[in-house]
Order: C-alpha cells, then sequence, then structure tokens
C-alpha cells in the first residue's frame, strides 16, 4: 500500500514535468518559454528536497525497527519464550504430541517471562494504532514472534483470555494482521487458533476506521 501511493507520488511529478515541457516545446512566447523553464527548474529542485526528506525518513524507520529488534534480541528472557512458543509450534505443525516448556503459574518466573514477552507485542500494536509505523513495516521480523504467542491455545488459555482487557492490542493487532495474511494466502502459524476468532465476547471489536486506516 504504501508503495502503491509513492508510485502515485511519482507519477503525479513526472506527469505534470513533462506538462511543462511540452508546453516550452510548443510555445513560441519567449516569455512564457522563460517562466515554464523557471519553473520546471523549481519544481524538480523541490522534487529533489521532497526525494531526500522521504530517503531520510525511510532510513529513520528503518533504524527505529532494527533498535526494536535489537531490544527482543538481546533479552534472554524474550528469546526464553520465543524459544518454547516455537517448540510448541513445530510439535503441532509435525503432528507429534504438543507441550509447552513453562510453568504458567502466576507466582513463578516463566508466567512473568510470557507477560514481558505479551506487553512487548501490545506495545507494538500500539505503536501501530498511533502511526508511529506501518503493519507492514514489521512484518517481516514480529509477525512469526507475534503468531507464534498470540495463536497459542495454552497461552490463550492462561493469560490472553482471563486478562483480555489488558490485551486489547493484541487482539485487535491478532484481526489485522490475520486478516491481512489470510488475504494475501500466507501461512500463519497456529492459524485454526487465530486469537480475534477463538472468544470475540471477550474483547472489544476495534472501531472500522482504525481497522481500515492500517490494514
Amino acid at each position: 500500500m504504501k508503495k502503491n501511493k509513492e508510485f502515485k507520488y511519482y507519477f503525479v511529478i513526472v506527469l505534470v514535468v513533462a506538462s511543462y515541457l511540452i508546453a516550452a516545446y510548443y510555445s513560441s512566447d519567449v516569455s512564457a518559454l522563460s517562466t515554464i523553464l523557471t519553473t520546471v527548474t523549481a519544481l524538480i529542485a523541490a522534487v529533489a528536497f521532497w526525494m531526500q526528506l522521504k530517503r531520510t525518513e525511510n532510513l529513520d524507520e528503518a533504524n527505529f525497527i532494527m533498535s526494536l529488534n535489537d531490544q527482543f534480541i538481546s533479552n534472554d528472557e524474550m528469546t526464553r519464550i520465543e524459544h518454547a512458543l516455537e517448540l510448541y509450534y513445530n510439535q503441532e505443525l509435525e503432528g507429534h504430541e504438543v507441550t509447552l516448556n513453562l510453568v504458567l503459574e502466576r507466582e513463578h518466573n516463566d508466567c512473568q517471562r510470557l507477560i514481558n514477552y505479551l506487553v512487548y507485542m501490545e506495545g507494538l500494536a500500539a505503536l501501530i494504532k498511533r502511526n508511529v509505523m506501518h503493519l507492514g513495516v514489521i512484518d517481516d521480523l514480529f509477525a512469526y514472534r507475534f503468531f507464534i504467542a498470540v495463536n497459542n491455545p495454552i497461552v490463550q488459555k492462561f493469560e490472553l483470555l482471563p486478562y483480555a482487557n489488558y490485551y486489547q492490542g493484541c487482539f485487535e493487532l491478532s484481526e489485522m494482521w490475520t486478516k491481512q495474511w489470510r488475504k494475501e494466502g500466507r501461512l500463519i502459524p497456529l492459524d485454526q487458533y487465530a486469537l480475534y476468532e477463538c472468544d470475540k465476547a471477550l474483547r472489544n471489536v476495534p472501531s472500522e476506521n482504525w481497522r481500515n486506516n492500517h490494514v
């Protein structure tokens, strides 16, 4: 979606410049020709400036996303939870007996680690909701990590559903990401347990306006 918008901008700019150049070619009025050439020069300079700003913006965005990823992978507790969740998904995928190698009693450290993992995903949802970044930007780095957590039925049973009011961002992000990936025909980890579909009565449905602006 973002690339399509940029293509439209470039197309309009090229069309305007081409129109001025055609007008200059067929103009016999020296004064008008000078005005046209000056306008085209100014327009090209403005476009070059705008493109430089876009490149800077894209670079800043990329650095921000990488910093999010670095925060994740440098946290041993987060990667421990990711490993357990991934093992569960692999067992499910291969048709083996599934177990989640985490102790989810409220007083246990594993439970707090899992909560921290989910709160991190909740933070990503907040960034999307506040237009700090778009969903597609975090697709490659965080979609898999998100799905293996929120679509895990044990995680849902012990944390997400009982405390659904604290994870509204995860429910909303689940709906947006799941619908988008299904539309694109992509394999969603544990899709049969899609969080937003598991019990809609336990959450508030996000507004259409917010959803339409981000999918």
